[in-house]
C-alpha cells in the first residue's frame, strides 16, 4: 500500500515525468496558452495583459536561459506546478487526516478532477500555477498551527504575493481562506499575531511592482469581456461551473463516502475546527460570487475561475473520516483513482493517433519544424516576423526555430518586443485565412503603419506546406511575404 511520504512523492514524480514525456513527444504543437507564453517571453515586463498577471511568463523567461526556447520549457513549469498540487495536498492532508490511506487519497484526489487530471496536462498555464500556489497556501496556513517561526510567516507572505502574481482570482481564495482560518482557535492566535502583519506586508511588497504598473499603465490586452446574460442565468452558470470543476471527483466521493454528505454524529470531534475553516471559507466564496453577480456584473462564469474550490476534496475526506468509513470504500476509491491516473497516459497516446484526422484548428499537431525549415530555406533566419496568429498561434510556435528574430502579432498588437538583430521582414499567415478577403493586404497595411515599411509591389507571395502526421493527407499551408532592404523601415 502506498504511504504518504517519500514513496508517494517519488511515484507522483515518475507519473508526471511520463506524462511530460508523452506531452512533448506526441504533440509537436503548443496549446493556446503555451504558445502565448512563448510569444510573451521575448522580453521582461511588469505587465503583459490586463487579464493575466506576469509570473508564469517570468518563469518561462528564466527557464529559457537554462532549457532553451521551446514548448518543453513551458511544459516543465506546468508539470512542476502539477507536482506541487499533489505534493501540497498530501502535506495538508497529513495535518488534517489521521488514516494514512486517506492521506494518500487526498494527495491523489486532483487526478479525479478532470480540469487537473487531464485538461491541465494538455492546456492552461496561469491557472495551473495559481492552483499550485493555492495548495501551498493551504499547507502553510495549517502548518502554522504546529510551527510558527518567523521563517514560516515569511514563507507564507512570499506565497501570498506570488499568488497575486499568478492569477487574479487567487485573491478570491486568499482573503476568504485567511478569514476562515482565523475562526480556528489554534490558528487564530497565529493569524492575529504581529508576524502575520509582516507576512501581509511582504506579500504586498512581492506583488507591488506589477500591481503598481497595472494601475499606472494598464495594458490594453485582449478584449475578452463577456456579454451580460441576466442574473438568473449568471447564477446558474456559476453553479454549473462549480460542479464542473470538482467533477468527476465529486461523484466518486459521493459513491464511496456517501456518509460524508450526510449530517455527522452529534459528538464534537477534535478536528471539527478544521472542518469549520473550510465551511466558513466556502460560504464566504459563495457569498462573494453571488454578491458580485447580483451587484456588479452578470456574465457567464467559466470553469477555471472556480479553481478556488480546489480544497473541496480535503473537506469531504475530513467529513468522511469523522463520520466513520470502512476499509472497503477507502480501498475502492484509492483503486479507482489509480485507474484514472493510468487512463491519462493511455488517452494521450490514443488522442495522438486519432485526433489529427478529425481536429479543426489542430494546434497540437501542426508540423512547425517542417514549416520552419522551409521558411529558412526561402531565406529568412533573422529579423522581424509579423504573424496573423489565427487560427493557430504562429508567433509562439515558430519562435523556437527563429530564436534571434522578433515576433510581432496581429492578435496581440499591444505587445511591442524590442528589435533584435537587423535582418529581413517576414509577414506570415495561415492559408486557411485565404477565404477572408484581403488578409495579406491587411497585414501589409499594418506593417506599413507600425514599422513604416514600404513593401515593394513586386514582392512575390509565397507559401510553405507540410503534412499533418496521421491526418489522412491533410496539410497545413502558410502564406508569407519576405523582403529586406531600406524600404522595410523599422521592420528589421
Amino acid at each position: 500500500m502506498l504511504r504518504p511520504g517519500r514513496r508517494f512523492f517519488i511515484v507522483v514524480a515518475i507519473y508526471l515525468a511520463v506524462l511530460f514525456a508523452l506531452r512533448v513527444s506526441l504533440f509537436p504543437g503548443a496549446s493556446e496558452d503555451d504558445a502565448e507564453q512563448l510569444f510573451y517571453a521575448q522580453m521582461f515586463a511588469l505587465s503583459y495583459k490586463n487579464n493575466q498577471p506576469p509570473l508564469y511568463t517570468w518563469l518561462v523567461i528564466a527557464f529559457e536561459r537554462v532549457f532553451g526556447i521551446g514548448a518543453p520549457t513551458v511544459e516543465i513549469i506546468k508539470f512542476a506546478c502539477l507536482f506541487a498540487i499533489y505534493a501540497f495536498f498530501c502535506g495538508a492532508a497529513r495535518h488534517l487526516l489521521k488514516d494514512p490511506t486517506m492521506v494518500v487519497i487526498a494527495g491523489l484526489s486532483p487526478v479525479g478532477i478532470y480540469y487537473i487530471g487531464w485538461d491541465s496536462v494538455m492546456n492552461y498555464s496561469h491557472s495551473v500555477l495559481m492552483m499550485a500556489i493555492l495548495a501551498a497556501t493551504v499547507y502553510q496556513v495549517f502548518r502554522l498551527e504546529e510551527r510558527a517561526r518567523w521563517l514560516d510567516y515569511a514563507t507564507l507572505g512570499i506565497t501570498l504575493g506570488l499568488g497575486l502574481l499568478a492569477k487574479y482570482n487567487y485573491l478570491l481564495f486568499a482573503g476568504p481562506f485567511l478569514v476562515a482560518a482565523a475562526f480556528h482557535p489554534g490558528l487564530q492566535r497565529r493569524l492575529l499575531a504581529w508576524p502575520m502583519a509582516g507576512s501581509l506586508i511582504l506579500a504586498g511588497i512581492v506583488a507591488a511592482p506589477h500591481l503598481l504598473e497595472l494601475v499606472l499603465h494598464p495594458p490594453p490586452g485582449l478584449d475578452r469581456s463577456l456579454p451580460p446574460i441576466g442574473k438568473v442565468a449568471s447564477l446558474r452558470s456559476a453553479l454549473g461551473a462549480a460542479f464542473s470543476f470538482v467533477s468527476p471527483l465529486l461523484v466518486l466521493l459521493a459513491l464511496f463516502f456517501l456518509r460524508a454528505f450526510r449530517p455527522l454524529p452529534g459528538a464534537v470531534r477534535a478536528d471539527a475546527y478544521h472542518r469549520r475553516v473550510f465551511e466558513v471559507y466556502f460560504l464566504l466564496v459563495v457569498g462573494l460570487m453571488i454578491g458580485t453577480i447580483l451587484v456588479l456584473r452578470e456574465a457567464e462564469v467559466r470553469t477555471h475561475w472556480l479553481a478556488v474550490l480546489l480544497p473541496f476534496p480535503l473537506y469531504v475526506l475530513m467529513r468522511a473520516e469523522a463520520g466513520g468509513v470502512g476499509d472497503r470504500p477507502i480501498a475502492g476509491l484509492l483503486g479507482l483513482l489509480s485507474v484514472l491516473a493510468l487512463i491519462v497516459p493511455a488517452a494521450m497516446v490514443t488522442n495522438s493517433l486519432v485526433a489529427p484526422a478529425r481536429c479543426k484548428k489542430c494546434n497540437f499537431f501542426v508540423p512547425y519544424v517542417d514549416l520552419a525549415r522551409q521558411i529558412q530555406a526561402a531565406g529568412f533566419s533573422i529579423g522581424t516576423v509579423l504573424a496573423h496568429d489565427y487560427p493557430n498561434q504562429l508567433s509562439g510556435n515558430l519562435r523556437p526555430y527563429f530564436p534571434r528574430a522578433r515576433f510581432v502579432s496581429m492578435r496581440f498588437k499591444p505587445f511591442n518586443p524590442p528589435p533584435g538583430v537587423p535582418g529581413a521582414c517576414l509577414i506570415v499567415w495561415n492559408a486557411a485565412l485565404d477565404p477572408t478577403p484581403g488578409t495579406g493586404e491587411h497585414m501589409v497595411n499594418y506593417a506599413r503603419e507600425r514599422f513604416g515599411a514600404d513593401i515593394p509591389p513586386a514582392t512575390p507571395l509565397r507559401h510553405v506546406e507540410a503534412p499533418i502526421p496521421r491526418a489522412d493527407g491533410r496539410t497545413v499551408r502558410l502564406m508569407f511575404l519576405l523582403y529586406s532592404g531600406e524600404r522595410q523601415g523599422r521592420c528589421r
